[in-house]
């Protein structure tokens, strides 16, 4: 046994060394992506490689036994030499091999017949532009494939023009934006008869979790609308306050409707950031009438307290959708404003970047919508808490039974309201700041939160009194 023990120490030993090799044989300062394969490249005399006419001294290569996927994971390869060439000149990623393109419709690389490879014009940081660059004189091209969802952009289109500078970015003109030469490769492309060499727009793929909560989104648009179909058909149910919750539920049901949509939809990107503003502003409209409808209920039993005269409940209606609107138009306004400055991308909203809302998963989030929708939140907190002491007043003081009785049923059906829809965005702030966690429990909060309409639909009609009118009305009808 001892000596089966011992083995084992050597073995872990041996690991442990070679580890320390390999990690050590990284040629320093220089990323995996910025280095070329040498194999079957001789060294020269001084030990320095020639790699397509650029000497790559000794000092910049170095032997790996792992490659970089697309997605930035490594996995174990056989030790071969590479060069850190990126550092000497400019390189340039290609999809496939010279003698290959990239099949916009397969996703894979195919063979091309065409002898020439297609060259490209350049631009230097003053817009100069150098035309019929070839691409394996001005760079250093590497064959790599930088992700597995993407789009070929064509140049000659408005909506998806772009320039490729010479220090290798591309600018995408529509989206006003940069990108890097790490995350996009050029592919020779057919188009107008001629062969041209066009960038491609890399998205990030879409996980499965994600196909299982917008599934659940979609799924809960139904729902919210038999619940507003109920509350609108039973005349018991028409009141100020279920007024306020249809509202509630009509712009939260437009906005999960727009945000669930754009994973079964192909929009473009102009179409995508016009959803996004869109699913914005019935989203942050829908936790203000929220709020509106925890303050009315506030307000209800603070006047039977008190004894207090209130307004006709049309007017306030009307109140409460000018605070609504108005407050939902000024956030979008906002946001739509900053999207269009010259500030940091770190401080915009980012409508149609990436997903056609914000970036919700960014800190910017926070300020444009994790931030005041808390906000809401807590003021809910506070109507609630206002409304069950004033209530419990009422209760000691046998103020008006009736009406007691009344407010007592909106109290607890709003408190279930809010518990769903307050606890569950709570929750959505947790998944928010560990937005990179993909743990069982993340998992479940999201699904619980991607689940809202049908809970919504289980607490406001799947309840006995409801039900009770609902049949009751049925009955009168037929």
């Amino acid at each position: 046994m001892s000596k089966h023990f011992g083995k084992q120490l050597i073995v872990i030993a041996l690991a442990i060394q070679l580890s320390k090799l390999y990690a050590a044989a990284d040629i320093p300062n220089c990323a995996f992506r910025d280095t070329v394969s040498l194999v079957n490249i001789r060294s020269n005399a001084d030990g320095s490689y020639t790699y397509q006419g650029l000497r790559i001294p000794q000092n910049m290569t170095a032997t790996y036994s792992y490659e970089e996927l697309s997605d930035g994971t490594f996995v174990t390869a056989t030790p071969h030499i590479r060069g850190c060439a990126c550092k000497l000149k400019q390189c340039i990623q290609l999809c496939c091999l010279p003698n290959e393109l990239l099949d916009n419709t397969t996703k894979k690389c195919a063979p091309r017949n065409a002898v020439d490879y297609p060259r490209i014009s350049t631009y230097r940081s003053d817009f100069t532009e150098k035309q019929n660059v070839d691409v394996f004189e001005d760079f250093i091209p590497q064959q790599r494939m930088p992700c597995e969802e993407f789009k070929i952009l064509n140049s000659a289109l408005d909506i998806e023009f772009n320039i490729l500078f010479e220090n290798g970015t591309i600018f995408y003109a529509i989206k006003e934006k940069y990108i890097a030469h790490r995350d996009f490769c050029l592919t020779p492309f057919w188009y107008n008869e001629t062969w041209n060499l066009n960038p491609v727009e890399c998205f990030k793929k879409i996980p499965m979790t994600t196909y299982l909560y917008m599934t659940l989104f979609t799924i809960s648009v139904p729902f919210i609308l038999v619940t507003i179909c109920v509350y609108l058909y039973v005349p018991q149910l028409r009141c100020l306050h279920n007024s306020c919750l249809v509202c509630f539920l009509g712009t939260f049901a437009l906005g999960i409707l727009i945000l669930s949509s754009v994973l079964w939809i192909r929009y473009n990107w102009e179409v995508c950031q016009a959803m996004g503003v869109l699913c914005y502003f019935f989203m942050i409209s829908a936790f203000f009438w929220l709020n509106i409808t925890c303050f009315d209920l506030w307000l209800n039993i603070r006047g039977i307290r008190y004894e207090l005269q209130s307004s006709s409940p049309r007017l306030r209606f009307a109140y409460y959708s000018i605070y609504v609107w108005s407050s939902a138009v000024i956030f979008t306004v906002i946001a739509l404003t900053i999207e269009h400055t010259d500030v940091s991308d770190a401080w915009k909203p980012g409508f149609g970047n990436g997903q056609c809302f914000i970036k919700s998963r960014d800190w910017s989030a926070l300020l444009y919508f994790q931030g005041p929708s808390g906000l809401l939140n807590l003021f809910n907190v506070f109507f609630f808490t206002m409304s069950v002491i004033n209530l419990y007043q009422i209760k000691e003081d046998s103020y008006e039974l009736k009406k007691e009785t009344s407010q007592q049923y909106k109290l607890s059906t709003f408190l279930r309201l809010f518990l769903v829809m307050g606890v569950s965005w709570i929750l959505e702030f947790f998944t928010y700041l560990f937005a990179h966690n993909n743990s069982f429990i993340i998992v479940i909060i999201n699904t619980l939160n991607a689940s809202q309409g049908i809970i919504l639909f289980v607490v406001l009609v799947l309840k006995r009194r409801v039900l009770i009118l609902l049949k009751n009305q049925w009955n009168k009808s037929t």
